[in-house]
């Protein structure tokens, strides 16, 4: 069985911390004599303490991140070797500080499917003259994912547009 890079650093952070998990995990049971009182050895090393502070950091950030599969996987590779996240894994708001919305400057470029034209339409990817046809004929919408909801295009060609359309109501 071959790893794949992130995978294999994923299995090698796991080692490394895993004797140190299992060092903490389980108390020094040995025998000692009567009247001798030592402290226990269950300290981890500096080396093996700052893995497992890497590692809960790494953990900890990946959650924060709602990241699933592989990357996640490639991530928690990343993190545990030193590199840095990418831009678009540190996107997420700090759980402290409300997100920051702005509507009209994201909203400036979207389509309207309530009132766009046939050729607006049929220049978004995937949309031909028969779906542009078809979203008019399906007029109005409360809200874009209606385009699915009503059978009007597939689950792949709205993924495609989702972030290019939007359902303004009329005021």
């Amino acid at each position: 069985m071959r790893l794949s890079r992130p995978a294999a650093l994923a299995v090698l952070g796991f080692l490394l911390a895993a004797p140190a998990l299992a060092q903490t995990a389980t108390p020094n049971t040995t025998a000692k004599p009567p009247g001798t009182t030592t402290a226990p050895t269950t300290q981890p090393s500096a080396a093996q303490a700052a893995q497992q502070e890497r590692m809960a950091a790494c953990n900890a950030e990946s959650g924060q991140t709602k990241l699933s599969g592989d990357k996640r996987k490639s991530f928690m590779a990343n993190c545990l070797a030193g590199k840095p996240a990418s831009a678009a894994t540190t996107a997420a708001p700090t759980p402290g500080k409300p997100a920051t919305t702005t509507t009209a400057p994201s909203q400036a470029g979207l389509i309207d499917i309530n009132t766009a034209n046939k050729e607006q339409l049929d220049a978004l990817p995937q949309i031909g003259s028969a779906r542009a046809e078809a979203i008019i004929k399906g007029r109005p919408y409360k809200a874009k994912n209606e385009l699915l909801d009503r059978y009007i295009v597939p689950q792949n060609v709205y993924d495609a547009i989702k972030d290019k359309i939007v359902a303004r109501q009329k005021s």
